[in-house]
């Protein structure tokens, strides 16, 4: 993917020669999630951007709030803008967004979601309203992420934007990287990633346990954070003896074992605009089957079509007996191309731009 610059990048012919360059001073960023955050992903993009010589915390600071002193507050996932917690969330919200105002910090927004998943709590029109005002940039995942977001909230549309990949997981590698085995009878299939009903792991137990056990297995595994679902999901996979179910986080050699055993990974989302586990599991190399939603068709031309197989409409039995033909087929080999998804590039991308931001 050409990944697309903000209308305030500077421009090729501007930039000075590295021998002349000023010395640059180091921005004080603040990373909500960062380096404490169980998410492999923000801590990348917390490295990359200290990669660039910036200095990067995601400490709340002072009054255990706001990040006294930063530059630039990136915001991965604000929540509590769309949606009603309590009381003192509340506050904290608002009392954020007056001290980033009288502060001069810069505050942007990595668009993972076009709004939270949590949909069962109250609405919160004011604080999202309050949020849009406040930022100040957007750092996109992909060019469909952008377009999503502009047709659901086209007042964001005048922000300055940038548009990087999402970067891969090798650099975390902790097991070497094999290359997937010529699928054979069992195939061997895999679930990853945070067990919500929007992603429909139920669907692909009760698909996958009617299937022969000589021809078909299928490892689920991630924490879930609804107990009515996990508990859906447990009375589905009982009676399965080609279904194993691990509920609860995965350490990051559980991860990569589970993407390692299997001859693909399966991700039967029914909403998605980006997706991490999809990214994983081609970093491991190992072929992935998602619907036809949000990034993934950007995705899949970056990798090939022999990497990410993208199902059209309802995921359904159907679905999973062509993935099977299809992993079958001869001819896919190495590993999938993920150089577009390289995190110093992303670095240097993020950090002009959060510099541009800066000098406003």
């Amino acid at each position: 993917m050409n990944q697309a610059t903000s209308p305030i990048s500077a421009r090729p012919e501007a930039a000075a020669t590295p021998e002349l360059a000023p010395a640059r001073r180091a921005l004080n960023i603040c990373v909500r999630p960062g380096w404490n955050s169980q998410n492999p992903f923000t801590i990348m993009f917390a490295e990359a951007l200290a990669a660039q010589g910036n200095t990067v915390h995601d400490s709340i600071g002072g009054f255990r709030f706001y990040p006294f002193g930063a530059d630039v507050i990136v915001l991965h996932w604000p929540d509590e803008y769309f949606f009603v917690r309590s009381a003192k969330a509340t506050a904290r919200a608002f009392l954020f967004l007056l001290f980033k105002w009288l502060l001069g910090a810069r505050l942007v927004w990595v668009v993972h979601n076009i709004e939270p998943h949590d949909k069962e709590k109250p609405g919160f029109t004011t604080g999202r309203r309050a949020l849009f005002a406040a930022i100040d940039g957007l750092v996109f995942l992909s060019e469909t992420s952008r377009a999503l977001l502009y047709q659901r909230w086209p007042e964001l549309a005048s922000k300055p934007s940038t548009v990087v990949c999402h970067g891969h997981y090798k650099g975390r590698a902790i097991a070497p990287i094999t290359p997937p085995r010529a699928p054979a009878d069992p195939v061997r299939l895999a679930y990853i990633g945070q067990l919500r009903a929007y992603k429909s792991a139920d669907t692909l137990i009760e698909i996958v346990r009617a299937m022969p056990e000589q021809a078909v297995t299928l490892k689920v595994g991630g924490n879930c954070p609804d107990g009515h679902f996990a508990q859906r999901l447990r009375d589905l996979a009982g009676q399965a003896a080609n279904v194993h179910l691990s509920i609860g986080l995965l350490s990051d050699e559980a991860l990569e074992r589970q993407v390692d055993d299997s001859d693909a990974v399966i991700l039967p989302y029914r909403d998605i605009l980006n997706s991490g586990s999809a990214i994983f599991a081609l970093s491991r190399a190992r072929p992935v089957l998602a619907p036809r939603l949000g990034s993934l068709i950007e995705l899949q031309q970056q990798v090939g079509e022999d990497w990410l197989h993208l199902y059209e409409g309802e995921f359904d039995a159907g679905a999973v007996a062509r993935f099977i033909a299809w992993l079958k087929r001869p001819g896919r080999a190495g590993e999938p191309d993920l150089s577009a998804h390289e995190w110093e590039p992303i670095g240097r991308q993020l950090d002009g731009f959060f510099r541009e931001l800066k000098a406003r």
